[in-house]
């Protein structure tokens, strides 16, 4: 069992002590699960490992509220086009600057975070805007095929080369 206080956990801390939000004991080995995750993951996938990790009993809805709470706080994400989850990848940077931007792999789903100026979605946004339509949220999820996938295929005969 791995439970560490790392930079991403101090600063979880301090994002939580800003908005008066209390980090509790399963919060905080479900955010553990979440930034020691290669990939993104359902809520059943980290009760699962939860469950194994910290020989404790979690069920999926209680890993849903507290991932609701991450969301709230920007320490999370959900992926709506693979409904799973990710932690943030720059926890504690002001977001103010940036968008995030999900490329997410169809073939392994392994996921990047890019970071976009938030002029990129302001614009996308103001576009969208019309009297016939209102954004009321916006998230950006690309899909392809990330590099080693698109080698396998290759090899399978079956993949366009990156160019």
């Amino acid at each position: 069992m791995q439970l560490f206080e790392d930079s991403d956990v101090l600063k979880v801390r301090e994002i939580c002590e800003a908005q008066n939000a209390r980090l509790t004991k399963q919060r905080l080995h479900v955010l553990n699960v979440l930034l020691d995750a290669e990939q993104a993951m359902s809520a059943y996938e980290l009760a699962k490992i939860y469950n194994e990790r910290f020989n404790e009993k979690i069920i999926a809805t209680s890993v849903y509220r507290i991932l609701e709470f991450f969301i709230d706080l920007r320490i999370a994400y959900r992926l709506d086009t693979i409904n799973k989850f990710i932690a943030c990848q720059c926890i504690g940077e002001d977001n103010n600057n940036h968008f995030p931007v999900f490329v997410i792999c169809v073939q392994c789903n392994q996921v990047n975070e890019l970071a976009v100026p938030v002029s990129v979605m302001e614009n996308m946004c103001a576009a969208a805007n019309t009297p016939k339509f209102k954004v009321i949220d916006s998230k950006v999820e690309l899909k392809g095929v990330c590099k080693t996938c698109e080698c396998d295929l290759r090899q399978l005969g079956k993949g366009e080369g990156f160019e």
